[in-house]
């Protein structure tokens, strides 16, 4: 007789986890659908700014950068660089901090700081600045530090991109 009510009880439980996972694997989809309707951006270089998409919405892959980046749902520029490209804010457990990237600030001899003492990296180009992305490379062919992702993009990409930093 224990072994009968055991073997209810088991099967109850299983039954609640199944509908559970169901119903919460329906509620995030409908969750996701919803923030991708909600989430529109005006542009492709905007959408690998914030979020890490790119043309045809792929997900751009990437080597390097923070390992936390691998877990986040959006993995854009914005979650180092923030929205407005000016960085400055410790990355998340390091004392790394993401420089400002907008263009004008790559476009200056002197574009950042670094917490500690002005960086002097050479003026970036349209060129330098690619090659940043996607080698990691600063314009004195320095290695930038092993927190900056090195985006796998197509020149397509790269172009939007570039011509989004512009605008911040």
């Amino acid at each position: 007789m224990k072994n009968i009510w055991l073997f209810f009880a088991a099967v109850t439980l299983i039954i609640f986890a199944v509908v559970g996972i169901i119903l919460l694997s329906g509620m995030r989809q409908k969750d996701t659908q919803k923030a991708d309707e909600e989430t529109s951006y005006s542009s492709v270089g905007e959408s690998i700014y914030h979020a890490g998409i790119g043309n045809n919405s792929r997900d751009i892959p990437y080597t390097a950068g923070p390992p936390w980046m691998r877990t986040v749902q959006e993995r854009g520029c914005v979650n180092c660089h923030g929205a407005d490209g000016k960085g400055g804010s410790p990355l998340a457990t390091t004392s790394t901090v993401a420089p400002d990237i907008t263009y004008d600030s790559l476009m200056s001899e002197v574009h950042h700081h670094d917490g500690q003492a002005e960086v002097h990296e050479g003026r970036y180009t349209d060129e330098a600045i690619k090659r940043a992305i996607t080698e990691g490379i600063n314009p004195s062919g320095e290695e930038l530090d092993h927190m900056m992702p090195r985006w796998k993009m197509t020149d397509a990409e790269l172009n939007e991109l570039l011509a989004y930093l512009k605008e911040l």
